[in-house]
């Protein structure tokens, strides 16, 4: 499979496995993670937490140990996602406009 998969892709398999990767996380572990967070109170401590558990996942699918001294800040310019607290915040706007709507229709 992985001759088939050089062969198609060249060198660029790895960075495909790579992208399905990072897709499947965002569409399986993110729907888990953020659900209901919308109506959910979250604390500095709590959103550091869900902040650690987001870098631990994408650095174990890059295949980063953590004796490789990489930051953050680069792990999140790698991987091309959104921040956690971004993706909250459309989230909670989403339910406010919702909201906002409804009590003006009634």
């Amino acid at each position: 499979m992985n001759d088939l998969m050089m062969l198609i892709y060249g060198d660029n398999a790895v960075l495909v496995h790579i992208h399905k990767t990072f897709r499947l996380y965002s569409a399986c572990v993110m729907t888990v993670l953020l659900y209901g967070c919308e109506t959910r109170t979250l604390n500095e401590h709590m959103w550091a937490k869900v902040q650690l558990f987001r870098m631990r996942c994408q650095r174990r699918i890059l295949s980063i140990k953590w004796n490789d001294f990489i930051l953050n800040v680069t792990l999140a310019a790698t991987s091309d996602l959104d921040s956690i607290i971004n993706i909250v915040r459309v989230h909670r706007l989403g339910l406010f406009s919702h909201v906002a709507r409804f009590s003006r229709d009634s």
